[in-house]
């Protein structure tokens, strides 16, 4: 039976892919846990599987490394994120090792359009930044998480955070003052 309302990719994706790295995944086992047809997918994820993975991504870092309202500041925000991320690397790395080499470069250009856009969510709050930075921090950051994931999150999320500390002031607009998580 097809439901009226697209359910949560990532909900759906991660009750399959956080307990165990998985290699493959079916357009067939999402309709099933989605309640989907498969017209309604091809509807909904008009390029198949990249396009379900990518919202899956999207949907997960967006939640992750997004600002919330508790977060006092950007390093507070980026390094709750990567403890997320770290607790749900199974999820990030079945999603790798699922897609296609000549679709990963597709994910890479919108995951990078994606950095793009925290980094200047964060910036707003300060005060701004040029959109040619904001791309080169937005890829920096981009670049770190995704070598951190492809690795199987193995180095300790203190030390991917500290590379990533050191481009913070960069987007708080030099506050140098801020110096705690």
């Amino acid at each position: 039976m097809e439901n009226s309302a697209i359910p949560c990719v990532q909900f759906v994706l991660k009750q399959s892919m956080t307990k165990a790295v998985i290699s493959s995944y079916s357009i067939s086992k999402y309709c099933k846990s989605a309640r989907m047809s498969r017209s309604t997918f091809y509807r909904t994820f008009e390029n198949g599987k990249v396009d379900l993975l990518y919202k899956g991504l999207e949907e997960s870092l967006k939640d992750s490394l997004m600002p919330k309202k508790f977060d006092k500041t950007m390093r507070m925000s980026i390094y709750r994120g990567l403890k997320e991320i770290e607790a749900e690397k199974n999820f990030y790395l079945s999603i790798y090792k699922i897609t296609r080499m000549e679709d990963r470069s597709i994910i890479r250009v919108r995951l990078k359009k994606l950095a793009y856009q925290i980094v200047m969510k964060y910036a707003d709050k300060f005060e701004g930044l040029p959109k040619r930075k904001g791309k080169t921090l937005g890829n920096l950051i981009y670049n770190n998480i995704s070598e951190w994931i492809t690795h199987g999150c193995l180095e300790n999320v203190n030390e991917i955070y500290q590379q990533l500390e050191l481009l913070l002031p960069q987007v708080e607009g030099h506050r140098c003052s801020d110096n705690n998580k």
